[in-house]
């Protein structure tokens, strides 16, 4: 049965007090019911209780036994004998005088490791909080409970990966104990359950009556209770990677890199799109292709390090074929990290890509990017491109039996694909010249290169940074748009004389009797091209394809000067159709010829500023890029005032001596 405790009674170390305050003449003596034994520390309790046996089993997965010297001393002493006394301790970062503890006997890593160490007597909560203060608390559940877990509830994919819990691995398994670990009972006493966290920093769940029985210890408090704690780890989208030895390199980077508080929010829905070791043994670097020299990066994980190295091959991008090793990147290196980083911030779509059944296409990525998702139903699969991809025309392809689906208890699903999904290899620059052509046979894009081209306010390089050949000025770490008008369109405005050529630039440079006058007459030039092909690059990529009809103002790369605000286009995008209409009310429509249309760009800045020494990616931007049938215009100037009227009348006469 049990026993009812009065509020009135007192407890000391679990023994009531039969009479308290009796009166002495040196202090005053509570007496006991019965003899008083000392406590023993929560790791003892849990081992020594017999409903708890299998979590101690699994808690002593990350302790070991050390050869403790003074204590030895002591003993050999005492006892005249040989014998050596070790002592028992547990890994973790947060040990007997707060010390990190995380090496096994062998002088090894311990693969795996737990908030604190229960076996710590003299625990204090943290660096500042005295022992008398507080003390840790213990949530363990009960071997019958445990067993439901691991055969019918959440951890069942535990059990169809490794079978037995002495097969799941120490890094997988110290989440679990983990998670039952809190460092301040002060703050999980039964009334503030409702704050207990888990290890996302989310409610965990704790409510009195989870609670069986509680036993005091001399270093904290064991709950013995009758659900288990997953931590979120188990029921987020990155957990597959922990279970997987295929995603060896993937569970590296969601740790090193810290992707874990991002994946494991439970504020937020995700599609992950999980690349496997495969996936990650070919990956393109965009640096490699600045310097000249492409080369394709093939990450492991390594066993003796437990960190990500990788060998790199030459590559040849128009066969896509791996030439020899040229050299190793060692395990731990910044290059690691860097690239690392920058492909899970590709992989992370914070939205269900699961709507491309209904005909959504396009998802922006946790790094601004795109990724095109489509749906076969015929093959009940996922087809999906990054920008290199969808050149390429070749898809990752996801098998819908394949998704791990954590939508009910976690935060999204995992697309596990063996195809590393990466962002087009096309800057701005090299997009629009690829169909701008040449001078003696020109491309649809070929007015609006030249303008971009002669203008340093636009494709530039940076005193700073390297650039993979010129970069976009207004662009800045976001996603653009770059509408591009049809070539007579611009033509049209040049020969009506609304908007100037570079040609009329470089002829005042060529004049005999250039001067301060003739410098003025350029400025000018330079300042309506700059603001007219500025007034082209809009905030926020705008695909057209299987997108949600809508009607929305962006702002432009062209400031208002008298407002210091952008001015503006209005997009109307529909499911396969897309229209601008620019600050005086023009409509201009999109050009659906095939490669003229959602051609996607990213632009890179690199660390350093040769492209032959830089190693890491100091920011990038991206981009997709459409050709309409129409200039945009901020200004009705540029439609009804030729552009020679803005300048002086000396200036006017000036130029008309050097321009026919």
């Amino acid at each position: 049965g049990q026993t009812r405790v009065r509020r009135d009674e007192v407890f000391v170390n679990g023994v009531r007090v039969a009479e308290p305050n009796i009166k002495c003449k040196n202090g005053v003596v509570h007496r006991l019911e019965h003899l008083q034994v000392p406590l023993v520390n929560m790791a003892e309790a849990v081992h020594k209780d017999a409903s708890s046996k299998a979590f101690a089993t699994l808690m002593d997965r990350f302790c070991a036994p050390y050869y403790n010297a003074a204590a030895t001393l002591d003993y050999r002493r005492l006892y005249g004998t040989e014998d050596s006394v070790f002592v028992k301790r547990y890994f973790t970062t947060r040990g007997q005088g707060n010390r990190e503890f995380l090496n096994t006997p062998a002088d090894t890593l311990a693969l795996g490791y737990l908030s604190f160490d229960p076996g710590w007597n003299a625990y204090t909560a943290d660096n500042q909080t005295a022992m008398e203060e507080d003390m840790g608390v213990m949530f363990v559940p009960t071997d019958e409970v445990l067993s439901q877990y691991w055969n019918e509830g959440g951890g069942r994919f535990l059990k169809e990966r490794y079978g037995t819990w002495e097969n799941v691995p120490d890094r997988v398994l110290d989440d679990l104990v983990s998670n039952h670990m809190k460092q301040s009972f002060a703050a999980s006493i039964p009334s503030k359950f409702y704050q207990v966290k888990n290890d996302g920093q989310v409610d965990m769940g704790v409510k009195e009556e989870n609670i069986l029985r509680t036993q005091m210890c001399c270093n904290g408090v064991v709950y013995f209770t009758n659900r288990v704690y997953p931590p979120v780890a188990y029921i987020s989208v990155s957990a597959p990677t922990l279970v997987n030895d295929n995603m060896r390199v993937a569970d590296w980077a969601i740790e090193e890199l810290e992707f874990y508080a991002y994946l494991r929010s439970m504020d937020s829905y995700y599609s992950f799109i999980l690349p496997t070791d495969e996936a990650l043994s070919h990956y393109i670097d965009p640096i490699s292709l600045a310097q000249g020299e492409p080369e394709e990066y093939e990450f492991y994980y390594d066993q003796k390090t437990a960190k990500v190295g990788a060998r790199v091959y030459s590559y040849d991008p128009e066969t896509g074929m791996r030439g020899a090793q040229k050299r190793l990147i060692s395990p731990g290196n910044a290059i690691i990290a860097d690239r690392l980083e920058d492909i899970f911030d590709y992989h992370i779509i914070v939205d269900t890509i699961d709507n491309c059944k209904d005909g959504r296409i396009y998802y922006r990525t946790k790094g601004n990017g795109t990724v095109v998702a489509r749906y076969d139903a015929a093959a009940q699969s996922f087809n999906l491109y990054g920008g290199l991809q969808e050149d390429n025309g070749t898809p990752a392809v996801v098998r819908e039996a394949d998704v791990y689906d954590y939508t009910k208890e976690g935060n999204g699903k995992t697309y596990v694909t063996d195809v590393c999904l990466e962002p087009s290899m096309n800057s701005v620059y090299s997009a629009i010249r690829e169909r701008a052509g040449t001078d003696d046979d020109p491309g649809p894009f070929y007015e609006f290169f030249r303008l971009m081209e002669g203008s340093s306010d636009v494709f530039y390089k940076d005193e700073d940074y390297a650039t993979i050949d010129y970069a976009v000025k207004p662009f800045n770490t976001y996603h653009y748009t770059v509408y591009v008008p049809s070539d007579t369109s611009i033509q049209r405005l040049i020969d009506e004389g609304y908007l100037p050529a570079w040609s009329e630039w470089e002829s005042l440079t060529d004049a005999a009797d250039y001067s301060t006058l003739a410098k003025a007459i350029q400025d000018t030039i330079a300042t309506v091209i700059h603001n007219f092909v500025r007034y082209h690059f809009q905030d926020n990529s705008i695909y057209v394809g299987g997108t949600p009809v809508c009607s929305t103002k962006y702002e432009t790369g062209k400031l208002n000067p008298k407002t210091n605000r952008f001015y503006s286009v209005t997009v109307t995008a529909s499911a396969n159709d897309l229209s601008v209409t620019d600050q005086l009310g023009n409509e201009r429509k999109l050009v659906k010829t095939d490669g003229l249309w959602n051609k996607a760009c990213r632009e890179y800045w690199l660390s350093g500023k040769s492209t032959a020494t830089t190693r890491t990616i100091y920011t990038s931007s991206n981009a997709v890029v459409h050709q309409i049938d129409g200039c945009l215009l901020f200004d009705s100037s540029l439609q009804f005032v030729p552009w020679k009227d803005k300048l002086t009348d000396e200036q006017r006469t000036f130029l008309n001596t050097i321009l026919p």
